[in-house]
């Protein structure tokens, strides 16, 4: 089998097939065009036919919004609310009856649009983005109706276990303002009671061409998506919004515990783990993922099949590395969800999985068994037009290489267990551990919290 795109097979929509044999690469199938002012479109053309998935993102994010992250929250879910051109009512009609799919999402540091159409549609949908993008209505009755939506929402965290014990457990790992620190419900409500309809035009004057990173996959032409976006998008300013990267972060040097109470609840949410002064471009963030996918990735897992499988203890508990998005040294937490009567139990096994794996590494199976997992992991994930534009988007933004794409499955492939022991070993320490927990608790004694 040869290694050229034309070898991909379409199996259904928006799904992709290799034949048997060797893997295509992808890093050298994509065509990169300049769209201008610092802009740029990446495109891949696979075997899929007659659909494409096109999705991007562009500098304007919650630490971008003047202070107050719910501006662009807000701001974000007014985008599919109509346009100067066209009511929403007009707006959504239209995607629907063309088959286009549209969608827009706002975390820290980016505004993300994605968008699905067959190939006949992408003229029309790419015009229609620009529309959002450029000319967005900002209607006053929908502002409204949008905050007294976002409030309900986070009033409902107020009694949300998990949600409590994650903010709880980010702010003591992070500190303020930085991209992983959760803010508190009761802040969150005064940001977004302050948000104005003059604040949505300030952050909409904010956007521009700098920055903007574009990825088709399917069934496209690179040369004509070239010459619509470079018309598409002439609407954008000259951007306000600065890239955003993280400062490191240092490595805690205590351990600390905090137990939320929260009455008439059934289960109680835990949260354990420590920040990390790693990013993702380093070399020990792949032996470190491969560690946390031994101690908690899935039903092969050490907590599932131990503290659920074995012990009964659980439904739900996971372990995973995060928060190492924009450039950010992240964090590894491990999870796990218990009925307040088990909580003690579950805390202490939990506790002792982490420390097992902190003193004694993993096994050589274990190791052969992950490299082979997430290896075939990645590859599923771009096994479809989302999961491939997705993942050179990610790659993009995180300023790596492009190659990358290809090279993730080695980058397992060639751990040692050494390697892999002696990152667990600097990374992995229940000495400085964080551990936040809330629901309705049982007292815990001096005895169990000292374990």
């Amino acid at each position: 089998m040869n290694s050229k795109i034309g070898a991909i097979k379409k199996t259904g929509e928006g799904k992709t097939k290799k034949g048997v044999g060797e893997i295509a690469k992808i890093a050298p199938l994509l065509r990169t065009a300049d769209l201008g002012e610092g802009a740029f479109l990446y495109t891949v053309k696979t075997g899929v036919r007659g659909m494409a998935t096109i999705v991007g993102s562009i500098h304007g994010g919650m630490q971008h919004s003047f202070g107050n992250p719910m501006i662009a929250k807000v701001y974000g879910e007014m985008l599919l609310e109509g346009t100067k051109k066209k009511s929403k009512k007009k707006f959504h009609e239209l995607l629907e009856a063309r088959g286009i799919e549209l969608s827009f999402s706002v975390d820290k540091a980016y505004l993300r649009f994605s968008l699905r159409a067959v190939k006949d549609e992408i003229p029309l949908a790419l015009s229609l983005l620009s529309e959002a993008l450029c000319e967005p209505l900002l209607d006053e009755n929908a502002f409204q109706k949008i905050k007294k939506r976002l409030m309900g929402e986070i009033r409902e965290i107020e009694s949300d276990t998990h949600e409590l014990a994650l903010i709880q457990f980010s702010q003591a790992l992070f500190p303020k303002g930085h991209v992983n620190y959760m803010q508190n419900t009761g802040d969150l409500q005064k940001m977004l009671s302050r948000v104005s309809l003059g604040d949505m035009k300030k952050m909409g004057e904010g956007f521009g061409r700098d920055g903007l990173r574009v990825v088709a996959v399917g069934d496209v032409d690179a040369s004509e998506i070239q010459k619509q976006l470079t018309s598409a998008l002439g609407g954008l300013n000259e951007s306000r919004f600065l890239p955003y990267r993280e400062a490191r972060n240092f490595l805690p040097s205590k351990r600390s515990e905090n137990n939320i109470f929260v009455s008439a609840k059934t289960s109680i949410d835990l949260f354990m783990g420590t920040a990390l002064s790693m990013r993702r471009d380093d070399e020990e963030f792949y032996p470190l993922m491969l560690a946390m996918s031994v101690l908690g990735s899935g039903f092969t897992g050490r907590l599932m099949g131990r503290v659920r499988a074995r012990d009964g203890l659980t439904y739900h508990t996971y372990a995973t590395l995060a928060g190492m998005q924009n450039g950010a040294s992240g964090f590894w937490m491990a999870y796990g969800s218990f009925a307040p009567q088990l909580f003690a139990r579950g805390r202490l096994a939990i506790l002792r999985e982490v420390e097992e794996i902190s003193r004694h590494g993993i096994s050589e199976r274990e190791l052969d068994h992950r490299k082979t997992m997430l290896a075939g992991k990645h590859l599923v994930s771009l096994g479809t037009t989302e999961g491939l534009a997705r993942a050179v988007l990610s790659v993009l933004e995180e300023s790596l290489p492009l190659s990358l794409i290809d090279e993730y499955p080695q980058k397992f492939k060639a751990l040692t267990l050494d390697n892999v022991n002696s990152v667990i070993k600097k990374y992995i320490n229940t000495d400085n551990l964080t551990i936040v927990s809330a629901g309705t608790h049982p007292k815990l004694g001096k005895r169990e919290l000292a374990q």
